[in-house]
């Protein structure tokens, strides 16, 4: 899958994520009775409109799903169906999982079972499984399926086997022939000309020096462009900002990139990635409050996410002085909570030895500074005994230079004291 996860190289400090668009509401057969389909479409027009305005709020995820189900109660067959999909749909929208999950189970949609196969994919299938599980799902919808088609677009980009980016072009372009509206479809075929522009041996493809440039720039043009025409149609899905940031990043537009992510975000403060972005973003040029502001969203929606941990130590460091205790002691936790995260990951202690050498020792006088300069020679050793040179080579030689930077210093200190 393309990533949606801009990475900024400074050590761990990433940006966000991988997101597949939520359902459309489900449209019924013929209920039959007039009160019924009145209902139904009341309903359904104000799920229509909300998605269309992102414009949901608890109180409305509760009373259409409760709306639905009623409907699902005194229906039968397909309309029943229809309305158990959309007591999912409304679920989803409040992020209710749990809820949603146990709503399409109760449906024999074909779209149902699609948002099955992906919330089995959420608590651990594998990644071929899910595709092939899919494809069923969507021959058996002959080929139909908005949401599945881009779904198993963005899983075919991701497990990136030969083949698959074909595959995946192929089922973005039927999901927007059937729908040319359909923005999920388009951002995801954004993202697709994306990660096309990204160098080429990442991909495994062989250019020659000529092609590489021009082709790279051909399909970052591409990218920009689907977004541009995307915007036109629906400038609320902020999935679709997120991708416009990760677009001008890419182009070296640091501060267009910025304000998309944060669109993003504003649209939807739920949107981890987006926060995430936008924090990395700001980092890079220097806004550092910012950083911290939208590090701390992004840790408060995902407590378990090691760069969401150490982006907010970072984003604390920065602005922290030697004699600014509170923040130092902030920025400490939170890199001691990375790495009860992950201890194996290396970035946490890189920082961390940063953090002692730069911080404590400078406000420990004399001698007194040296146990805590060897505290952050070990730390910078463990950092590079977990760290992988062939990925962080230009950061292990920095651990190595700074320790031996260290090592003149308490020389010095040892001889002038």
């Amino acid at each position: 899958m393309a990533s949606t996860r801009w990475a900024l190289v400074c050590l761990g400090l990433s940006a966000c994520g991988t997101t597949i668009a939520n359902s459309p509401p489900d449209r019924p057969p013929p209920l039959g009775h007039v009160e019924a389909v009145r209902h139904f479409d009341d309903a359904l027009k104000e799920l229509a409109a909300r998605d269309r305005d992102n414009d949901w709020t608890a109180e409305a995820c509760e009373r259409l799903a409760g709306d639905f189900t009623h409907i699902a109660l005194s229906t039968q067959g397909r309309a029943q169906d229809s309305a158990w999909f959309n007591v999912g749909v409304s679920r989803q929208r409040c992020s209710q999982d749990a809820a949603a999950e146990k709503a399409f189970r109760r449906s024999s949609s074909n779209r149902a079972q699609a948002e099955l196969v992906l919330y089995r994919h959420a608590a651990g299938a594998s990644l071929d499984a899910t595709i092939a599980d899919l494809e069923r799902v969507i021959r058996k919808g002959e080929y139909r399926n908005l949401r599945a088609l881009v779904a198993l677009a963005a899983l075919q980009m991701k497990r990136g086997a030969s083949g698959d980016a074909r595959e995946a072009m192929s089922n973005l372009q039927r999901a927007l022939a059937i729908d040319d509206t359909y923005v999920p479809a388009a951002n995801q075929l954004a993202l697709y000309y994306l990660h096309q522009a990204q160098p080429a041996p990442a991909r495994g493809l062989v250019l020659s020096a000529e092609e590489r440039p021009a082709a790279r720039r051909q399909q970052m043009d591409l990218a920009a462009l689907v977004v541009s025409q995307a915007m036109k149609k629906n400038d609320r899905y902020a999935p679709l900002h997120n991708t416009a940031g990760l677009v001008a990043m890419a182009q070296g537009d640091y501060g267009a990139a910025a304000r998309s992510f944060d669109a993003a975000r504003k649209l939807d403060p739920r949107f981890f990635e987006a926060h995430m972005n936008y924090a990395a973003t700001s980092f890079a040029i220097r806004g550092f409050a910012r950083a911290e502001q939208a590090y701390r969203a992004a840790v408060k929606l995902s407590p378990g996410d090691y760069d969401a941990h150490l982006g907010l130590a970072l984003a604390l460091r920065a602005q922290a002085t030697v004699k600014d205790r509170a923040r130092l002691t902030e920025a400490r936790a939170e890199l001691a909570r990375a790495r009860q995260i992950d201890p194996a990951r290396p970035e946490a202690y890189y920082n961390e030895a940063v953090l002692v050498e730069e911080f404590e020792a400078k406000g420990a006088p004399g001698k007194r500074a040296i146990p805590v300069l060897r505290k952050a020679q070990k730390l910078y050793r463990e950092f590079g005994e977990r760290a992988d040179a062939r990925v962080l080579g230009s950061a292990v030689k920095r651990a190595q230079e700074r320790s031996a930077d260290i090592d003149a210093t308490i020389s010095f200190l040892e001889q002038g004291q």
